[in-house]
């Protein structure tokens, strides 16, 4: 239970209103008749969705799900850092809270004139303004268990931690650059930000540990500002194919280091066959796609942009 040591437990909640109600209704012969009805324009709950969500990725960001707690496991070198995203997410949501019940009732009233026939249901179904208030509610909570805790099994999904924090990284880099696309400054935030992360739980595992470094050699080889290009673009390339392979990533990352990057040899024709790499125009960015990497760079093993990464589990 080391590792509940060098961590705090958070649990956040973001509390979402429907804007449908189901109604009953007494129909001819006694039938029982169920409907939904809208109560006001569904797209004024977007603000809560979009920050339940913003809280989904800020949790990933700083630490890897425990199931068994039903809580995120967060390196204690990083709690004060989720502690103060939370707390802003949390009163944007208050705040669009207290915005939304403002006008709460002129919604509901829109909303029967633009449905005349359903008015008197709507009006109905409508929950008064401090019901609505009491759901749309956030909170977030950071703590540590006590040092007696009686568990079964949760040592076993310590143990699984490593592969579900590569896994993790793995679908973040997915969700955020996809493939194929033009590498920016934006592209290497990313992969700052993933390899914070994997820093932040090194103490589960040695190349969880090691990502920052490589994180860092790649960094040294970019020109601070971009474009990104050639054999710059290729390096950023191997390196997300790298980050988002979770097996290959804790079997290999201790001991990677220069054999990763692509070096200006590799870029060379192939004297053999007829066949030969197409430079770009000059000025022209080059977009790089996992695939094209694998013919340019033989020494590195690659993955393809078409299929999925299996996580760890």
């Amino acid at each position: 239970m080391e590792v509940l040591k060098s961590c705090v437990l958070l649990n956040y909640s973001a509390r979402q209103l429907s804007a449908v109600r189901e109604i009953s209704t007494l129909r001819e012969g006694a039938k029982v008749e169920k409907k939904g009805v809208v109560l006001f324009n569904p797209k004024k709950l977007n603000p809560f969705q979009r920050l339940k969500r913003e809280m989904f990725t800020c949790a990933r960001k700083y630490g890897t799900k425990l199931d068994a707690l039903g809580a995120w496991l967060v390196p204690l070198d990083r709690a004060d850092a989720a502690d103060e995203e939370f707390k802003r997410l949390v009163q944007q949501y208050e705040d669009a809270a207290v915005a939304f019940c403002a006008e709460y009732r002129d919604l509901v009233d829109a909303q029967c004139i633009a449905h005349p026939l359903d008015a008197e249901d709507i009006r109905g179904a409508a929950p008064v303004e401090t019901a609505v208030r009491e759901v749309l509610r956030a909170s977030c909570v950071l703590y540590q268990l006590p040092e007696e805790i009686r568990e079964t099994g949760l040592e076993r999904e310590l143990d699984s931690l490593p592969g579900q924090v590569a896994s993790e990284m793995a679908q973040d880099l997915r969700d955020s650059l996809g493939s194929g696309h033009r590498y920016t400054r934006d592209t290497l935030n990313v992969i700052r930000r993933v390899a914070k992360k994997a820093g932040s739980f090194g103490f589960l595992h040695p190349s969880l540990a090691a990502v920052p470094g490589l994180v860092d050699g790649l960094l040294s080889r970019l020109p601070p500002d971009g474009p990104y290009r050639g054999e710059e673009a290729l390096n950023i390339g191997v390196v997300i194919a790298f980050l988002q392979d979770p097996v290959r990533l804790l079997a290999e990352g201790e001991n990677l280091g220069e054999d990763l990057f692509v070096k200006p040899t590799d870029l060379l024709p192939d004297q053999e066959g007829p066949e030969s790499a197409v430079p770009s125009a000059p000025g022209e960015a080059v977009v790089v796609s996992l695939a094209d990497m694998a013919s340019s760079a033989e020494s590195v093993e690659r993955v393809s942009p078409d299929e999925d990464v299996e996580s760890w589990f």
